[in-house]
C-alpha cells in the first residue's frame, strides 16, 4: 500500500500492515534494485518474521 507525501507529492511511502499472530519482526528493509534497474518507481520493502509463539 502506498501513500503519497503531503510536502513531496512524487514520493511515496510503502506500508507492510501484520499483527502479533503473524509472527515477531525479526528485520524489514528497503531493496532498491528494482527502483534502480527501472523495472518499477518503487523499492521493495522485504519483511522476515520468527513464525511461532511469542517468547
Amino acid at each position: 500500500m502506498a501513500w503519497p507525501r503531503p510536502l513531496i507529492s512524487a514520493q511515496r511511502l510503502d506500508h507492510l500492515f501484520a499483527t502479533p499472530a503473524t509472527g515477531t519482526l525479526a528485520r524489514c528493509v528497503y531493496d532498491h534494485t528494482p527502483r534502480t534497474s527501472h523495472l518499477t518507481d518503487h523499492a521493495a520493502l522485504l519483511a522476515t518474521f520468527i513464525l511461532g509463539a511469542p517468547a
